[in-house]
């Protein structure tokens, strides 16, 4: 009985985060690459913009 209680909690879990992963990928679809490459500019900028203080001080 504890098993199959479990198995029907494990499907209900795996079809809950097929659901929300399907959801997720609509809702971020046309802004991932954007957003990788502003991530990347924003560190550059931290990365150069600490390297130019170190060099001040």
């Amino acid at each position: 009985m504890a098993s199959k209680g479990a198995e029907v909690l494990a499907d209900t879990a795996q079809a809950a985060g097929k659901a929300v992963n399907a959801a997720g990928k609509g809702l971020f679809s046309g802004i991932g690459t954007p957003v990788v490459i502003g991530a990347g500019v924003l560190g550059a900028f931290l990365l150069f913009r600490r390297g130019r203080r170190d060099e001040e001080a």
